[in-house]
């Protein structure tokens, strides 16, 4: 597989993204194959997707979701020889910190350069709004978001944040 900074699994392919090649491209193994990376072999291929930024993320599952740094984009399988359509879901923000980004439910938690999010699949719905923002945002260190970890607790319905304060 190429270099790569995130994978997931979507259906029946490992997706890779922001590989060495470009920052802002896709890559998917072979069908039913974590080992075949030839492009135009047994439906494995590569996309760049333009005007969102950086790959931040990518979440896997029956459809794939790549949270790039100014947009979401939603990965549809579709017959061959096409694999995937690329489909912009929202396009007025993105991920800010790639380890921000985590599923959680039937949802995807993340920190957008204005705040916390979850992304149902359709739209993002703010959930900090009332005072987590503006508290993360006085704290964190401005220059370490690529340090920022988020871990679920499913059974307490807890989201937690770990980031990097002041200088620290």
């Amino acid at each position: 597989p190429p270099t790569a900074k995130h994978i997931a699994v979507v259906r029946e392919f490992v997706v890779v993204g922001n590989i060495t090649a470009s920052a802002n491209r896709v890559q998917w193994s072979a069908s039913n194959s974590a080992t075949g990376w030839t492009v135009g072999t047994n439906e494995s291929n590569y996309q760049d997707i333009p005007d969102g930024g950086v790959i931040q993320a990518i979440i896997g599952g029956e459809v794939g979701y790549v949270f790039q740094e100014r947009q979401i984009v939603r990965m549809v399988r579709v017959p061959a020889p096409i694999t995937f359509q690329f489909d912009v879901v929202e396009q007025a923000r993105g991920a800010l910190a790639p380890y921000s980004v985590v599923p959680v439910g039937n949802g995807v938690f993340y920190l957008a350069p204005d705040g916390f999010y979850v992304f149902d699949g359709v739209q993002s719905v703010p959930i900090g709004q009332n005072g987590i923002d503006q508290t993360f945002f006085d704290e964190v260190n401005t220059s370490a978001y690529d340090r920022i970890t988020t871990a679920v607790d499913p059974v307490r319905k807890l989201v937690f944040v770990a980031y990097p304060t002041g200088g620290g």
